[in-house]
């Protein structure tokens, strides 16, 4: 999965970062939209064997989206071990799939 951070600028639009890792929140949200019958290791390699373009990707129509929580100063110096709290979530907020 390769993910591309863009801004768009009065230049026209600029790459900020770009990265490959699973692990990422850019990606963890986008995973959510394969098609249940997507075969990801399948993918992956097609990828390697150069057929990607082959085959075809089950994408779910719609959206997704992930929310990060972060520690005060990240990404440079920060803390380590603070506790996380959330207030109430109402009801109906997030879908079946929504992983905590």
């Amino acid at each position: 999965m390769l993910f591309t951070g863009v801004m768009n600028t009065t230049y026209g639009p600029k790459v900020l970062e770009y990265n490959c890792r699973f692990g990422d929140p850019e990606t963890q949200f986008i995973m959510l939209l394969l098609n249940e019958s997507a075969d990801l290791a399948d993918i992956l390699l097609s990828c390697t064997e150069r057929r990607l373009c082959k085959g075809k990707i089950g994408i779910k129509t719609g959206f997704a989206v992930n929310v990060v929580v972060a520690a005060g100063g990240y990404p440079e110096e920060y803390r380590k071990g603070d506790v996380v709290e959330f207030g109430e979530i109402p009801d109906g907020m997030f879908p079946p799939h929504f992983i905590i």
